[in-house]
C-alpha cells in the first residue's frame, strides 16, 4: 500500500478519500445492511469496537483496586491459604512487600499446584511488574503488552497510588465486545462486582 500511494501521487492519480473513525463505521453499517453483503453481525461488532477502542481510558476498562486480592510476600503458602486463593475466584494475584502499594510480584494460580510445604510466596511468584497510569488510552496499553511480552499492569494515579490492574484480556474484551474467561476465573465483570461492593452513599437536598 504505501509503494502504490507514492506512485499514485508521483503519476499524479487520484488519491482515495479519507474517512473518520464514524464515518467508516457508517459505511459498514450500510454495507451490513445490505441484501448482498456477507457482513455478519459479530464482524460488524467487532470493527466497530476495533475503531473505536483506542480512544477509550485505562480507568473506564481496569479491575478496580476494591475488588482485587494481594497477598504479602513473605506469606506461608499452607494448603488453607492456597484453598482461600482458589476459592476468591481471581488466576493472578499482586505480591507487595510491605504495604500493598509496593507491588513486587505476581502470583498465579496455575503455580501453586505441587508446590512444596512451607513455600513462601515470594518463592513461587513472578519478579516482573510493570505500572501504567490510569490516564493513558487503550491503545497505548496494548501496545505495552507487545513491547514487553507482559499480560497485566499495574494501574496507578498521578500521585502513583494503586488504583487497579490492566489485561491483555481486558484489551481483547474491548475489541470483541464480548467478555473472556479462562478456567480459573469466577467473575464475568469484575467492575460490576466493584460496583456492587462500593458503598452507597446518599445526598440530602
Amino acid at each position: 500500500y504505501p509503494l502504490s500511494l507514492m506512485l499514485d501521487r508521483s503519476l499524479g492519480a487520484e488519491l482515495p478519500p479519507i474517512f473518520t473513525k464514524s464515518e467508516l463505521i457508517k459505511i459498514v453499517e450500510e454495507h451490513s445492511q445490505s441484501d448482498d453483503s456477507d457482513v455478519e453481525t459479530d464482524e460488524l461488532q467487532i470493527v466497530e469496537h476495533a475503531l473505536m477502542f483506542g480512544d477509550k481510558l485505562i480507568e473506564d476498562t481496569m479491575t478496580p483496586r476494591s475488588v482485587i486480592k494481594s497477598i504479602q510476600q513473605d506469606e506461608i503458602l499452607s494448603p488453607e491459604v492456597m484453598n482461600e486463593l482458589h476459592e476468591s475466584g481471581f488466576s493472578r494475584f499482586p505480591v507487595y512487600k510491605e504495604s500493598p502499594e509496593d507491588i513486587v510480584g505476581t502470583l498465579f494460580i496455575h503455580d501453586l499446584v505441587d508446590l512444596k510445604d512451607k513455600t513462601k510466596v515470594k518463592d513461587a511468584m513472578s519478579k516482573k511488574v510493570y505500572f501504567v497510569n490510569e490516564k493513558q488510552k487503550l491503545d497505548h496499553v496494548l501496545n505495552a503488552f507487545f513491547k514487553t511480552k507482559h499480560h497485566w499492569f499495574i494501574v496507578v494515579n498521578e500521585f502513583s497510588e494503586v488504583v487497579g490492574l490492566i489485561t491483555i484480556e481486558d484489551i481483547i474484551e474491548e475489541i470483541l465486545g464480548k467478555q473472556i474467561m479462562d478456567e480459573f476465573d469466577q467473575y464475568e465483570d469484575l467492575r460490576a462486582v466493584a460496583l456492587q461492593k462500593a458503598p452507597k452513599h446518599t445526598q440530602n437536598i
